[in-house]
């Protein structure tokens, strides 16, 4: 997808997702603006689909999105 790597828009975030055996966590990070991300969550009553905006599962742009609300003020 377009998009597939894009964590937060306009920021160049390095880090790495893991997903097993119903983990999946995240942590990624942008030197420049010295912010960052770490999530872990294990288990759900939904089934960990793909997104509809990215590579990332469901769970993952929506952790994002919330996310990103507040590190862009900061």
């Amino acid at each position: 997808k377009e998009a597939a790597d894009v964590v937060f828009p306009g920021w160049k975030m390095i880090g790495h997702a893991g997903i097993a055996y119903g983990l999946l966590s995240d942590m990624y990070f942008d030197p420049e603006t010295k912010s960052g991300i770490v999530f872990i969550t294990n288990g759900s009553k939904k089934p960990i689909e793909y997104g509809s905006a990215s590579s990332f599962y469901q769970v993952e742009e929506e952790i994002f999105k919330i996310c990103h609300l507040y590190l862009k003020d900061s």
